[in-house]
């Protein structure tokens, strides 16, 4: 056992549908409010992650934010509500090349 690698999730959904390829970023919003080096971001506030699409999961890796005037680093991976890495979506793979589309979902990120 160990504690560090214990991880804190912080639910956000897949913002709205969107049409993706492999290094464009994910528009993701959160659904409570964080702290993050001691700034309160609150409910529903939009995050932008990098996605990269690897067989039939999305990996989604949030770098920073921009809140108040201030950019946050963050360096956050997007895990699904099954506990692993990345959003499962079922035939991405055979997307991949020319894209995939992601619907409205929650995940943890």
């Amino acid at each position: 056992y160990n504690k560090k690698t214990i991880a804190w999730m912080i639910p956000v959904v897949v913002h709205e549908d969107q049409v993706i390829r492999d290094g464009q970023a994910v528009k993701l919003r959160l659904l409570k409010e964080i702290s993050a080096d001691g700034v309160v971001i609150p409910t529903n506030t939009i995050l932008y992650a990098t996605c990269h699409l690897n067989d039939d999961r999305l990996r989604l890796t949030v770098h920073n934010l921009q809140q108040g005037g201030q950019l946050i680093p963050l360096d956050l991976d997007v895990y699904d509500t099954d506990g692993t890495p990345g959003i499962n979506v079922p035939g991405l793979s055979a997307q991949s090349q020319v894209g995939g589309q992601i619907r409205s979902s929650a995940v943890q990120g």
